[in-house]
């Protein structure tokens, strides 16, 4: 087994997710993570958690539970799980879920995609090649059926599938989806081949929808599996610069843009909570529609190609158009969340020169079920057009 954290408990993207399964639960947004996956050993078991980040950690707790036997049969098949991605994937060539050589049985995915363009992802049918077949030994009709879904997926939880994480159609959108093979496991004798369609509908050269087609988008996943030993050497897990989209760490913090800050109407105001980035946020309350926040700010990042936003949720957020430099990057994004919680914000800049720039936000109104219209502002970033958290 070698997986992020949140990718093993079917939370991708570096998010924290709800997750309500069987074999694997996730609470309290994201701080109680759950599995139930038996991984039987003989002689010994070493389970390693891996702070790969530039800070430290307090507060991690865990407990293992398991089971002393007199012996365990000699065809045993020990439990498997592995990381894999695509960023981007390749227009016309499936990507790989799984290439396992052995005997055993499949027993999970999951699939994070982050979308590059506008349009839908999960068109692409599931190939299964078992025991070296050339041609595959199940097809499916498209990754919304996979996830057994139809017309697109949606964010819910059952004892074998579910999706933790779905955002629209959007350019840079994410979705997270789920597939437990537990009932119904995938059985192979020599070897299992696990590729999906990149696929979906996008639109032409001229902005009209283009209907099926190869898509390139940034693929995630984990595959789930028992088998007799040996195994295939895994690939090496790629490094966090190539797994993240940003570095939380260079961005700008907004409490130390207070002075750079004006409003229209409302109140600013700082919150501090420790799940917060460097523990602070700037909260503008007291919010109407048609309120505006704006602030100036200077970059010296060169060669930038999007702006990432850390902004959060909650139950009194409201819903803003965002702009930079007089350019409408979102014309509504919805903060409301039944609880607190970091979203993060991904945008192409219109001008990516380094220099001063203002960002604003102008409240449109709020979710029917908000209290309220405010914002929760984080930080901000001018990502590179290379590696995102270099």
């Amino acid at each position: 087994v070698e997986v992020p954290l949140g990718d093993f408990f079917a939370s991708g993207h570096a998010m924290d997710a709800t997750v309500n399964s069987m074999p694997v639960t996730v609470t309290s947004d994201g701080r109680a993570r759950n599995c139930w996956w038996p991984m039987p050993f003989r002689k010994s078991a070493r389970i390693t958690l891996t702070n790969e980040g530039q800070e430290d950690m307090t507060g991690v707790y865990a407990q293992v539970d398991w089971t002393r036997v007199k012996k365990l049969p000699r065809n045993t098949a020990y439990f498997h799980a592995q990381y894999r991605q695509q960023r981007p994937t390749e227009p016309g060539k499936n990507y790989v879920i799984a290439d396992i050589t052995g005997r055993g049985q499949y027993v999970g995915t999951v699939l994070s995609v982050r979308q590059l363009t506008e349009g839908w992802w999960g068109e692409g049918d599931d190939f299964w090649y078992i025991d070296g077949s050339a041609e595959p030994t199940i097809r499916g009709t498209g990754a919304e059926d996979y996830f057994c879904d139809a017309w697109g997926l949606r964010r819910q939880h059952t004892p074998f599938y579910g999706a933790s994480i779905v955002e629209y159609g959007g350019k840079f959108a994410r979705t997270t989806a789920y597939r437990w093979h537990i009932p119904d496991p995938v059985t192979f004798k020599k070897s299992l081949r696990l590729e999906i369609e990149a696929a979906g509908f996008g639109y032409d050269d001229q902005g009209k929808p283009s209907g099926f087609r190869p898509r390139s988008d940034e693929y995630a996943s984990v595959a789930f599996w028992y088998q007799q030993e040996p195994h295939k050497p895994f690939p090496p897990l790629p490094p966090v610069r190539d797994r993240l989209v940003y570095n939380s760490r260079r961005m700008i913090e907004a409490e130390k843009l207070q002075d750079q800050v004006s409003v229209t109407g409302g109140t600013l105001s700082l919150a501090e909570d420790w799940w917060l980035n460097k523990g602070k946020e700037l909260v503008w309350a007291g919010v109407k529609p048609g309120d505006s926040l704006t602030v100036t700010f200077e970059t010296k990042t060169e060669n930038a190609k999007h702006l990432a936003l850390l902004l959060t949720e909650g139950p009194d957020r409201g819903q803003f158009r965002i702009e930079l430099d007089g350019t409408t990057l979102e014309p509504e994004l919805n903060l409301y969340g039944d609880s607190r919680r970091i979203r993060d914000y991904f945008a192409e800049l219109p001008d990516p020169k380094p220099g001063q720039h203002t960002l604003r936000f102008t409240c449109t109104g709020a979710h029917n079920r908000s209290g309220g219209c405010s914002l929760g502002f984080d930080a901000l970033q001018f990502v590179p057009a290379h590696q995102a958290n270099e």
